[in-house]
């Protein structure tokens, strides 16, 4: 694909006579993959800015229509296509900056975080990451010490055993019926470099802050807030089988990362069964989102 896709020049770049008003081999690429109407949304987008470059309401319906098409390319596991659409230009590293927590792919995290000079997408991907190689790879001399001390966080707690806490016995729903949204947890990377999980039945920890600063009054940790995700914990009994679903999200701290909670699976069941003494659990862990 190398080389037939015009390479894209930004507003800053053109001027309104120079500008190309989309570019169609990249557009024919992603037609049939991305929405029909994300599509022509993008056209539209260019084909105004092509006009006048300083159409702000342009940029910004552009920048808008390009994140969603990002996010729709990354879950439809394009990841050839993504690259190749990177090095044209057609897409730049910011236009995942709101879908690093659902990027598989380590290879193209790294192309990603490689490519993004400002550095803006590997901080926002550090706490989605569950490889050190991986996080190894995407440093370098212009990495800012901050990231780099985050890095180094992180890297420790996923070599180390999970600490995780029940701070209030979890609510059990029986049946299909009841609600999903009795428990909270949190998960962080503490400056120790210890990866937690805080589970607790809403009654006094009523918030995912709470969850957090009870594990920092008990335990002493500090904890990089970019480092904190949360959501939901559902405990649920359906003829007579015992299941445990992770899902939902933090207003106050954002996602949990599904890619690490499903590394520590062993320990996180072995301590869900103490916690509710059973032995026969299932344990779901979906994506964090707001559902």
């Amino acid at each position: 694909m190398a080389n037939k896709i015009a390479k894209l020049k930004t507003a800053e770049e053109t001027t309104p006579a120079e500008a190309p008003t989309q570019d169609a081999f990249a557009i024919a690429q992603i037609t049939g993959i991305v929405s029909q109407r994300i599509v022509d949304a993008i056209v539209k987008s260019r084909d105004d800015l092509s006009k006048d470059a300083e159409d702000h309401r342009a940029k910004m319906d552009l920048d808008e229509w390009m994140l969603t098409a990002a996010e729709e390319l990354v879950k439809a596991g394009e990841e050839k296509l993504i690259i190749d659409l990177l090095e044209e230009g057609f897409l730049a590293p910011l236009d995942f900056r709101l879908c690093v927590n659902i990027i598989e792919s380590d290879d193209l995290l790294i192309h990603i975080v490689k490519k993004d000079d400002s550095k803006r997408i590997f901080n926002a991907a550090l706490k989605f990451i569950t490889d050190p190689d991986t996080i190894d790879a995407m440093l370098d001399e212009e990495t800012p010490d901050e990231i780099k001390e985050m890095a180094e966080i992180i890297k420790a707690g996923l070599k180390a055993e999970p600490v995780i806490k029940e701070l209030e016995k979890l609510e059990v729903v029986y049946g299909d019926l009841g609600p999903r949204d009795g428990n909270k947890f949190i998960t962080g990377f503490s400056k120790s470099g210890k990866f937690f999980i805080g589970l607790s039945r809403r009654v006094t920890l009523r918030e995912h802050a709470d969850i957090l600063a009870s594990i920092k009054g008990e335990t002493g940790e500090e904890f990089p807030k970019k480092l904190v995700g949360g959501g939901m914990v559902e405990v649920r009994y359906v003829d007579g089988e015992c299941k445990v679903k992770f899902h939902g999200i933090s207003l106050a701290f954002g996602e949990y990362d599904k890619k690490t909670l499903e590394k520590f699976r062993p320990e996180i069941t072995k301590a869900l069964k103490e916690m509710l003494g059973k032995e026969d659990i299932t344990v779901e862990i979906k994506q964090s989102d707001f559902c």
